[in-house]
């Protein structure tokens, strides 16, 4: 499969990033082969063992995994790397930023998975064009996030309206249980709302020019007694 072929009018996806500097991308647009589909059940299961964010301050609220992939500017090779820290400036992240925080790494069978790497593919294919004439591939961070919500609410974005400090970002939807909220919210440099979206169903996604645009994201509440939880997978994009 080629890597455009994941998802439905990837050209029209595209050219709104080019125009608008964001996309949001609805779940249906999504297109995994059927013999990826056991892939996709060992991707999607691990949210469900995700450690503790060791970084967090104000709570225990959220869970991640990280790794880093150099990617090719043709969406046809995408190869992990050695794990490294994570460092974004104060002034793109008031909350943690200024400090490079290492998170635990994916376990080979999962940087390997054959619908992450789909996933990974694309967003360079994606992008590529809109890097410019001297893009030759993407240094490309993964994160797995879960943000839970009981008797406190999660918060997918401790830091307020923020850049995440990267050329290109990929904001892909796993799944919600029990949660109301987590809301994206666009803005461009003035402070003006320039787009906003819940993301619903598997692999609903925001493409994003980060360059040109800050989000944040809504507060997730708990709707029942137990609690729930939102997991996304969260990539960045600097080209290289």
């Amino acid at each position: 499969m080629r890597a455009q072929d994941l998802v439905a009018d990837p050209d029209e996806v595209r050219r709104r990033v080019r125009e608008a500097g964001y996309a949001f991308v609805p779940s249906s647009a999504f297109r995994v082969q059927e013999t990826r589909q056991a892939a996709l059940e060992d991707l999607l299961a691990a949210w469900s063992t995700l450690p503790l964010d060791p970084y967090l301050r104000g709570g225990a609220y959220r869970r991640r995994r990280h790794g880093v992939y150099r990617c090719d500017p043709q969406g046809e090779e995408v190869t992990p790397i050695e794990q490294r820290g994570y460092f974004q400036s104060v002034e793109h992240n008031p909350f943690v930023g200024g400090t490079e925080r290492t998170f635990a790494a994916l376990p080979t069978d999962l940087a390997t998975n054959p619908v992450l790497l789909d996933l990974l593919r694309f967003d360079a294919w994606l992008f590529a064009p809109l890097a410019g004439a001297d893009c030759h591939g993407f240094l490309a961070h993964v994160h797995l996030v879960r943000v839970t919500a009981d008797n406190q609410p999660g918060r997918p974005s401790p830091e307020g309206v923020h850049r995440d400090g990267f050329d290109f970002i990929a904001l892909h939807h796993i799944g919600r249980e029990g949660v109301t909220g987590g809301t994206t919210s666009l803005y461009d440099h003035d402070g003006s709302l320039v787009g906003q979206q819940t993301l619903s169903g598997r692999f609903a996604s925001l493409y994003a020019d980060d360059r040109r645009l800050r989000h944040d994201v809504s507060d997730l509440m708990a709707d029942n007694p137990t609690g729930g939880h939102r997991d996304m997978l969260l990539t960045s994009y600097t080209p290289i």
